[in-house]
């Protein structure tokens, strides 16, 4: 898709966080780590773990083995993490609010988009293969980084790989973890939360959920962060 000049918009790509974002699809992955413990534990309560939500599956893993009782080594465990949740995706999942209008936003205003998940790429395919072809222009995955979120490596060469600035993108995330990439990388974030708690600050701002936005006035909350949480969408605030 050839870039357009988009001044309104004051951005040149559009970086999108995949699980709790884009789709609704958190709950797998924690039925997966309650699975994995009560099959593969020592029976200890395997309760979603807020500090959890956004990590890396090496990283679910070692939590599962270090902190639930799994006695498995952690490629084990994230090779049954990581079909439990493709096979749980592949029987269906829930758009997230809003997150659609902004990609065929960016999509009619030529602006480039990018999946950028902590998920494997095999996993990341069962909900890009439910989009048009042309939705995302790449997409960065865990297995195609060193180091995941909330480093900034895998924001930045989404960017590079859109040939744009990271200053110049606006990142969707719901997660701490995953904000904390995006800001570090030297983009503008946008947060809406699945449960847990992010406080805005400069370049970064929080909202209860994407429905009802646009990517101009998501852009133009932004730019005036810090602020307090907000809610509900600009168009009911106006």
């Amino acid at each position: 898709m050839e870039q357009q000049d988009s001044p309104a918009f004051d951005i040149d790509g559009l970086l999108f966080d995949m699980d709790g974002t884009l789709v609704d699809t958190e709950e797998h992955w924690h039925a997966a780590e309650q699975w994995i413990a009560n099959d593969y534990g020592d029976g200890r309560e395997a309760s979603p773990n807020p500090h959890l939500v956004g990590s890396t599956i090496r990283e679910g893993a070692a939590h599962l083995r270090d902190k639930r009782g799994v006695h498995l080594s952690e490629a084990e465990i994230e090779a049954l993490i990581v079909d439990y949740v493709i096979g749980k995706s592949r029987t269906g999942f829930a758009w997230k609010p809003g997150a659609l209008a902004l990609l065929t936003e960016a999509e009619e205003a030529g602006i480039p988009c990018a999946l950028v998940t902590t998920a494997t790429s095999e996993a990341a395919d069962t909900v890009i293969e439910h989009l048009p072809g042309d939705t995302f222009q790449t997409v960065i995955a865990g297995d195609h980084v060193e180091v995941g979120k909330p480093d900034p490596e895998p924001y930045r060469l989404a960017a590079t790989r859109l040939g744009v600035q990271p200053e110049r993108c606006l990142v969707i995330e719901d997660s701490l973890t995953g904000a904390t990439s995006g800001h570090a990388a030297g983009c503008r974030v946008i947060v809406a939360p699945e449960r847990v708690t992010v406080p805005p600050s400069d370049r970064l701002a929080v909202v209860d959920t994407l429905q009802g936005w646009t990517i101009s006035t998501l852009v133009s909350l932004v730019d005036s962060a810090p602020q307090q949480r907000t809610t509900g969408s600009w168009a009911t605030q106006t």
